[in-house]
């Protein structure tokens, strides 16, 4: 191997190092998700001409004039779904998929929908490529959910919000539990909101975090 190359995985090693160690200053110490990001190049879902930054945890430009989150953003989500392997999960915000591949590996199955139906189509191709069966990739509105699979175990949403959409607390089982981000103030927290058949819709606030706003509708033009 010539030095130049030795050099770009010794890099790559140290900036995946350093990522890893800085999820767990933050709080999260959930193993197995973490050893699944290790396992799911999150370069394999962005631009080649990013690759270089992948490691790196901030926003990435991606096609549709859309972004990919900071992968810290991601982990944390994900982390307080609190997912099992028996759950079915709805994803609103499909993105590039990178989100849809982490899901896959903790939950039976994954129904993701993505308003843009040119990103659900290069989606579904990365997630291929993985090998990934148990992910369903729909071209919708995402603020309405999917009734056709619901009811749903857990709901992610990749995206920030004034309001809980109540249309996807309506899809969620008794004590099913959905993750986004609420703006309070102009700034996002995280927030986690849990159907109990007795209280109603009871919410936890979490970390700030910062992501662009969830849009209701379909693009009709990519």
């Amino acid at each position: 191997m010539s030095p130049s190359g030795s050099h770009i995985i010794e890099t790559s090693d140290e900036a995946r190092f350093a990522f890893l160690l800085s999820m767990r200053e933050r709080g999260l110490i959930n193993t197995d998700l973490l050893r699944i990001f290790e396992m799911i190049p999150r370069s394999r879902f962005v631009s080649q001409r990013f690759g270089d930054l992948a490691l790196q945890d901030s926003s990435l430009p991606i096609a549709c004039g859309q972004t990919i989150g900071p992968p810290s953003s991601l982990l944390l989500m994900v982390s307080a779904l609190a997912l099992e392997p028996t759950h079915t999960v709805l994803e609103v915000g499909t993105g590039t998929g990178f989100g849809t591949a982490i899901l896959s590996r903790l939950a039976a199955q994954v129904i993701s929908v993505e308003r843009f139906r040119a990103l659900g189509i290069e989606a579904r191709m990365r997630l291929r490529g993985l090998s990934i069966t148990n992910t369903t990739v729909i071209h919708g509105d995402g603020t309405e959910g999917v009734s056709d699979f619901a009811p749903y175990d857990r709901i992610l949403v990749d995206a920030s919000f004034d309001a809980p959409p109540l249309a996807l607390l309506g899809q969620l089982v008794p004590n099913g539990r959905m993750v986004g981000v609420r703006r309070i103030n102009g700034e996002g927290r995280m927030a986690s909101y849990v159907m109990d058949p007795v209280s109603g819709i009871v919410e936890t606030l979490g970390a700030p975090i910062s992501l662009p706003p969830l849009i209701s509708g379909m693009s009709q033009m990519l």
